[in-house]
């Protein structure tokens, strides 16, 4: 399903206020100030994660050890600068890790595709 709105900060909104949940989503630390105040908004939990220091994305290691540990609902993986890299593998990585949570591949610095390539998120913003 494609769905259509003037911010994309409208849509992560209404989907995180549809799908509720009491668990935690992990934000990248180098998130764009409107986000966290969306997650506010909605009563959504979450919490920062670092990024890592050659993609600039979030800190794989991190995030995989994060999930082996601790219960969470969701992860905004932001691809930053609009990076184009393959992230798919990772975010294999971590279906398998934790097939209940919810990914958000965030494509919003990157130029529009309304027809975007597979991938393993459930969401591509």
């Amino acid at each position: 399903m494609i769905i259509f709105e003037n911010r994309a900060s409208t849509i992560l909104y209404n989907l995180l206020c549809s799908n509720k949940s009491n668990g935690i989503y992990i934000l990248p630390a180098n998130i764009c100030p409107i986000v966290p105040l969306v997650f506010e908004k909605a009563k959504q939990p979450y919490e920062f994660c670092d990024i890592s220091l050659t993609s600039l994305c979030l800190d794989e290691n991190l995030i995989l050890n994060k999930i082996t540990n601790r219960i969470y609902s969701g992860i905004l993986f932001v691809r930053t600068y609009g990076t184009t890299d393959d992230f798919d593998h990772f975010l294999k990585k971590i279906k398998l890790l934790s097939p209940q949570i919810t990914i958000i591949d965030d494509q919003c610095p990157n130029i529009p595709e309304f027809l975007p390539k597979s991938t393993s998120a459930d969401i591509i913003l």
